[in-house]
């Protein structure tokens, strides 16, 4: 399972290359799932709450903002 943070489901949305073709691919196969964080952001928390989510369904999170996830042990950060 691939959990996509808000930036990539934006410019997926906005038919921005490779998000748009990454979340195309995720949605075929069945892969592809969301938080409720990324509708309700919760200031300088939701990442943790992100991060958490990801860690507890073991998946791996799709984000362009690898620097705010890199400081966090055991959490798979997939990459466009």
């Amino acid at each position: 399972m691939i959990v996509a943070d808000t930036d990539v489901l934006i410019d997926a949305l906005r038919g921005r290359e490779p998000a748009s073709s990454r979340v195309a691919d995720a949605l075929r196969d069945g892969t592809l799932a969301t938080t409720a964080v990324n509708c309700f952001r919760v200031p300088e928390r939701s990442d943790y709450l992100i991060a958490g989510i990801c860690l507890s369904r073991a998946s791996s999170l799709l984000t362009r903002n690898r620097k705010h996830f890199e400081r966090i042990a055991g959490l798979s950060l997939d990459s466009l």
